[in-house]
């Protein structure tokens, strides 16, 4: 497939999604939501692995790239409530289905998504694809967001987002640092629902085989948190596994797309 023009995007309906290879006429729509400190523009390249007949929009936070000098929400509460309302008022995902993926702390935000979108009586994902990312059960919490910015930093290192040297490029270090204490601070403070509710949508956990923090049985309890299907697939890799697997993990999206089939997922009315 042809690479992307290296163009701003398009005009956009809101803010919080981004689209960068614009499809009005798209049948199904993949809302993809970063990691921590991460951006929208983590997937700008994804679209152009996707059928022509999909549009992808990708979660931009606020407090990062075009929206730098915006507050950020330091909850997870109002992170999704805020989503909720930004993907109801879309118009392209009022006439056609959806799914939805995050990888790492988006996974977690997709789940939380998806349960608001059925408590607000709102059509849910037609399907979840949930990446690097630990079942709320799981999920322990932590303390990294109270820490030094060279722990940050380290971190950021450690999990492979970035191999830059960021004592070599402080500038950079600062425009990243708010960003990623912030979104450490919401996946840290998270605390699920301890009843551990079914979500009424097929799950697919995608994960690196090397990935330091998140093991089999992480992974594996997700199985709890579907009433439809439940599928475990692992790629070559550590926690930022997708990087180097761009064109495998597209691929699964499109085997999760054909199963969907257009016309039969969620949209809202």
């Amino acid at each position: 497939m042809s690479d992307l023009p290296l163009a701003v995007p398009r005009v956009q309906v809101t803010p919080w999604l981004r689209t960068y290879l614009p499809r009005p006429m798209a049948q199904l729509r993949v809302v993809c939501l970063p990691h921590a400190g991460g951006s929208a523009s983590f997937f700008r390249r994804w679209a152009a692995e996707l059928p022509t007949s999909v549009e992808l929009l990708a979660v931009q936070y606020p407090g990062r790239e075009e929206r730098l000098n915006e507050p950020m929400y330091q909850h997870m509460a109002d992170l999704v409530g805020a989503l909720t309302f930004a993907l109801a008022a879309h118009p392209g995902l009022r006439h056609t289905p959806y799914v939805l993926f995050g990888h790492s702390m988006g996974g977690a935000v997709a789940y939380e998504l998806s349960r608001q979108l059925r408590r607000e009586g709102l059509p849910q994902p037609a399907h979840l694809l949930l990446s690097a990312c630990e079942s709320p059960a799981r999920h322990q919490g932590g303390r990294l967001h109270h820490q030094a910015d060279a722990a940050l930093l380290a971190e950021i290192t450690r999990l492979g987002s970035s191999q830059l040297d960021w004592a070599a490029h402080p500038e950079l270090a600062q425009l990243v640092l708010p960003a990623m204490r912030n979104d450490y601070q919401v996946i840290e403070t998270w605390q699920a629902d301890p009843l551990h509710p079914q979500l009424d949508i097929p799950i697919d956990v995608l994960v690196g085989s090397d990935d330091p923090e998140l093991s089999e049985a992480d992974a594996q309890d997700w199985l709890r948190y579907t009433s439809r299907s439940f599928r475990l697939s692992r790629y070559p890799g550590a926690h930022f596994y997708l990087i180097a697997q761009q064109a495998a993990v597209c691929a699964h999206i499109n085997r999760v797309l054909a199963l969907v089939g257009f016309g039969t997922g969620s949209h809202f009315p």
